[in-house]
């Protein structure tokens, strides 16, 4: 399991963040991808720095990873678990 939380705002690279979770997991493992939903007004981050979980999803399916469902994640935040495909 690989849990990324509020990484891929932060990320220069969002797909080798990408790479990365793949690489580390085994056929069929899972990975947690959780981040900011919104700036809300400069309490989160920037804005144009914030990645909707739609745009996340489609990277991740984009680079081997089948999308399994959403997970509350709290207030300011989106949540979801993929699953790395085999190879």
């Amino acid at each position: 399991l690989v849990i990324a939380a509020n990484v891929f705002f932060s990320a220069h690279h969002r797909r080798g963040v990408v790479q990365e979770i793949r690489r580390v997991l085994k056929p069929d493992g899972r990975a947690l991808i959780t981040d900011w939903e919104s700036s809300f007004s400069g309490m989160g981050p920037q804005e144009e720095h914030v990645i909707t979980s739609k745009e996340a999803r489609e990277l991740l399916e984009m680079n081997g990873f089948t999308y399994m469902q959403d997970v509350p994640a709290g207030e300011f935040h989106w949540g979801f678990i993929v699953r790395k495909n085999a190879a």
